[in-house]
């Protein structure tokens, strides 16, 4: 099958499994679906990611330190390796805060231009 005969039906599907898997508890889908022919997990929310065993035991989680929020925790690099630094370079960005280098580095804006976009409040 292709991915539109595997979503051909999904506006009727949807609410159907939506409304089964509300049934049973996540362990209890787990549980079921163990040696399943296909693949599964959980969706977790963020609380129950970053309290995950296999996350805590690697290390994933990183608190450092944000200009405007303090102190923050955010998932740090997916992978590590014996002989090399894998880590978190920076902060995540406040809003516009590359905006101006993103324009002229990446998109070859000239001063000018990103200055007449400024004037007119469009970053």
């Amino acid at each position: 099958a292709d991915n539109s005969g595997r979503v051909r039906h999904r506006d009727t599907l949807l609410p159907v499994l939506s409304k089964r898997f509300l049934e049973l508890s996540t362990q209890e889908w787990l549980e079921k679906f163990e040696g399943a022919s296909f693949p599964y997990a959980p969706v977790n929310t963020l609380s129950q990611t970053f309290n995950d065993p296999q996350v805590l035991h690697n290390d994933m989680v990183k608190t450092i330190e944000h200009p405007s929020a303090g102190h923050i925790k955010i998932v740090g690099p997916p992978v590590q390796f014996s002989e090399s630094c894998n880590k978190i370079r920076s902060h995540p960005p406040r809003l516009g805060e590359h905006t101006r280098q993103v324009l002229s580095e990446v998109l070859s804006y000239e001063v000018s231009a990103i200055e007449e976009l400024a004037r007119r409040n469009v970053v």
